[in-house]
């Protein structure tokens, strides 16, 4: 019915509410709910999709979710190209999020085939490269799906035990996504070059910290990489030297992160950033991604010895935010 994919459609786009799934932030609100931007029906069918696995509403009761969600998969399925020369970025846009919400579908293992097709095509649309020839708003929608299959790839790699496939250096020559509030709550288009913005840096950096999912996850991203590699070297008890090396790199890497927590917390909370404070709720909802691979480490033997390492510099009021996100 036309009124329930009204529903899916705008709790996807909810502002406070976003279902698991949307926490990328790929697609703009503005651009998407005024139809400004064009949009090839499979990404419309995976953008309800992601809704319908997790929407309270009554349409959903009993075995129709379950019944609805198969047959919207595996329409999407159908549509999707089969040889990645022929993908479109809105094709990737779709394989991230079946990587993501895969366990709401089948099997959570299916998510490997989805990421690693993800990045296959992530490759062949050269969306670790910036395209002079694109808009403003084109290039942020491109950045921001390209390190949305960052994320992916540390989640899945990390929660299966796999090699990560997206590496850091192809990483470190395209922007980080911009300004969150800007993109989530403005409707202006995006015009000024990254280039041109002294505030835009390229590759994931520790000492600094930026609001939603990008600014909180991505620096916890790179070190869940370097962790998976830990994990590897010391189930094959080779390599002692690249070990304490890699050991080294998460202690320096996390210290940094948590010094830059603290730096952001305190200019909220003392000097006053309105920007930053409409943000809070986004960050309540990106906070499950860090209490996830936190759990993780945690869990882990090896794990244990690295994080038992690492110093909280932060003092307990300016740490006060994060750890209310860890609990939440």
């Amino acid at each position: 019915p036309y009124h329930v994919a009204d529903d899916l459609f705008e709790f996807y786009f909810d502002e406070f509410y976003p279902p698991a799934s949307k926490v990328y932030s790929i697609l703009r609100h503005c651009t998407m709910l005024e139809s400004k931007r064009i949009t090839q029906p499979n990404l419309l069918l995976a953008i309800l999709l992601a809704s319908a696995v997790q929407i309270d509403n009554r349409f959903f009761a009993g075995s129709t979710r379950a019944y609805v969600s198969k047959k919207m998969y595996q329409l999407i399925q159908e549509k999707l190209p089969t040889n990645s020369k022929y993908a479109t970025l809105d094709d990737f846009i779709v394989v991230v999020h079946l990587g993501f919400f895969m366990p709401w579908l089948s099997y959570p293992i299916d998510s490997v085939y989805w990421w690693e097709f993800g990045y296959e095509l992530g490759v062949e649309l050269k969306l670790h490269k910036d395209d002079p020839s694109d808009s403003e708003e084109v290039k942020e929608e491109k950045r921001r799906a390209w390190w949305g299959l960052y994320i992916l790839d540390r989640l899945t790699a990390i929660c299966f035990n796999k090699e990560i496939v997206v590496q850091d250096d192809e990483c470190s020559g395209i922007y980080l996504p911009g300004d969150e509030s800007q993109w989530v709550h403005f409707t202006e288009p995006i015009t000024q070059s990254a280039d041109l913005d002294p505030s835009r840096v390229k590759g994931v950096k520790f000492d600094k910290v930026s609001d939603g999912i990008y600014g909180w996850f991505l620096p916890l991203g790179k070190i869940m990489g370097v962790f998976t590699q830990y994990k590897s070297l010391c189930k094959t008890g080779i390599d002692d030297k690249r070990k304490l090396n890699l050991k080294a790199q998460l202690i320096s890497f996390a210290n940094q992160n948590l010094d830059a927590i603290s730096k952001n917390e305190l200019e909220v909370f003392t000097v006053g950033c309105p920007h930053k404070e409409k943000s809070y709720s986004l960050d309540m909802c990106y906070a499950k991604y860090i209490n996830l691979v936190l759990g993780f480490i945690l869990e882990d033997i090896e794990g244990w010895e690295v994080m038992g390492d690492i110093e909280n510099t932060s003092s307990e009021a300016q740490y006060q935010r994060l750890a209310h996100c860890i609990q939440v």
